[in-house]
């Protein structure tokens, strides 16, 4: 997977800055398989079609807090923060 770190670039007219690439902060990472997950509450259709994932009353899904491990074979998850 190429990234690229990133910087907030000058505010616009809305007074938002957006997010701009830092030059020459090009790096790679071996990955075998990338999810491309965005959201800001959990999606209720993990939980019901997940055969023995264990989630919180939220909906959020219980790791290990170290590793992201969950109770599940093969699964992990976890939060940017």
């Amino acid at each position: 997977m190429e990234c690229y770190e990133m910087t907030l670039g000058e505010p616009d007219v809305s007074g938002r800055r957006r997010p701009v690439v830092k030059p020459n902060s090009e790096f790679t990472i071996d990955v075998d398989v990338v999810v491309v997950a965005l959201g800001t509450t959990p999606n209720p259709l993990i939980a019901a079609t997940t055969k023995g994932l264990i989630t919180t009353n939220h909906g959020t899904v219980v790791t290990d807090e170290l590793t992201g491990k969950t109770q599940k074979d093969k699964v992990w998850a976890g939060e940017i923060l």
